[in-house]
């Protein structure tokens, strides 16, 4: 998977691309809220401009072909993160998300993760992707079972996974 550039996708709403250096103030407004944060532990309060740029740092200069993460942007504006962390050896991949709480019960997580799904499936031919979410973390069981991710036998956190066959299968 070496030979994996930096893509950018498309859906009816929103840009996924790569982040960008004039990104930092767009990811301390949505991640600057412990709501928000609640359920990502990673994520200090309060976020701080540092914070941010921290943030925005790592994620243009992790390998794309290890760890694709896209900048969610609707109309003009990150408000959010889609990324995945392949496993080349395995084919298979954990996917993470996170959108700015302004946005949320909009349906915009499951387009945005689904069009990260769509791509991993077909461009980067993975076997399966899976997620893990703290057990209280209601919105986003939602937000795997609208993919059509399926709860996975698991000793600790919840953990959601779907393979390449279940996915293209649902969108016959």
């Amino acid at each position: 998977m070496s030979d994996v550039a930096p893509v950018r996708l498309e859906t009816k709403r929103l840009l996924l691309r790569p982040f960008g250096a004039g990104d930092v103030g767009d990811c301390l407004e949505y991640r600057n809220d412990a709501e928000f944060a609640r359920y990502l532990p990673h994520v200090p309060q309060p976020f701080t401009l540092l914070d941010a740029e921290a943030f925005v740092r790592q994620n243009m200069t992790e390998p794309f072909e290890q760890s694709p993460t896209f900048a969610i942007v609707l109309e003009g504006k990150v408000i959010g993160t889609v990324n995945l962390e392949i496993d080349a050896g395995s084919g298979s991949a954990m996917l993470g998300y996170a959108i700015g709480r302004s946005h949320w019960g909009r349906g915009l997580a499951p387009e945005a993760a689904g069009a990260v799904l769509s791509w991993a499936f077909g461009a980067l031919r993975l076997d399966r992707v899976w997620a893990s979410i703290s057990a209280g973390n209601v919105r986003s069981q939602r937000v795997l079972t609208k993919l059509g991710m399926r709860p996975q036998p698991s000793t600790s956190e919840p953990v959601f996974a779907i393979t390449s066959n279940e996915w293209f299968r649902q969108r016959e």
